[in-house]
This record gives C-alpha cells, structure tokens and sequence, in this order.
C-alpha cells in the first residue's frame, strides 16, 4: 500500500530533526540535521538496492 502523502517514497519514515505539534515554532535544522538525514537516505537507498527493492519499499518492509 503506498503512503498518499508519499507516493514517490522521498520523506524518511522517521524524523531526524525538530518537529512541532503546532504549539511552538519548530526549530530551524541544524547542518547536523541536514548531514543526518542525506546519510540516512543514502544508507537506506544502498541497503534497498541491495536488497533488490525500491527504497520506499525496503521501509515499509521493516
């Protein structure tokens, strides 16, 4: 089943940076942030293509 609000599979299942409840001003992201996720999609990517998946698929499955 694809996710509506991700349909190419872009966004990580996960959040690696500050996030709000719409309370607060969320925090801007950080360089850190920014590197965090870029490594993170890329090590998912390999590990999909490795596994001979897509990576949104490859999420999913976990």
């Amino acid at each position: 089943m694809r996710d509506q609000s991700n349909p190419d599979g872009i966004r990580l299942p996960t959040m690696l940076d500050p996030t709000s409840n719409g309370e607060f001003e969320p925090i801007p992201r950080s360089r850190a942030h920014h590197a965090a996720y870029r490594e993170a999609r890329a090590k998912t990517t390999t590990a999909a293509h490795r596994s001979g998946m897509n990576r949104r698929d490859f999420l999913v499955s976990l």
